[in-house]
């Protein structure tokens, strides 16, 4: 299993998001994610151009998002 910097884990073609257990997230282009929570019955989508320098802030407010919603 790979790792990168901003907190996710690569394993099987999906994305783990660690602070989100059991979470699974497909990475697009330029800003384009499927993040899927079962703990929260929660699938998220942002479609979306960003450039890549916002990738931190982009994925700060999605985790934001994805914690204001109570399981």
């Amino acid at each position: 299993m790979e790792s990168d910097e901003d907190g996710f884990d690569y394993g099987s073609h999906w994305w783990l998001w660690r602070d989100q257990p059991g979470s699974m997230a497909c990475h697009g282009y330029e800003g384009q994610y499927c993040l899927v929570v079962p703990d929260k019955d929660l699938v998220l989508v942002h479609l979306g151009k960003c450039p890549a320098d916002t990738r931190i802030e982009l994925t700060r407010r999605l985790r934001a998002l994805i914690n204001s919603i109570d399981s």
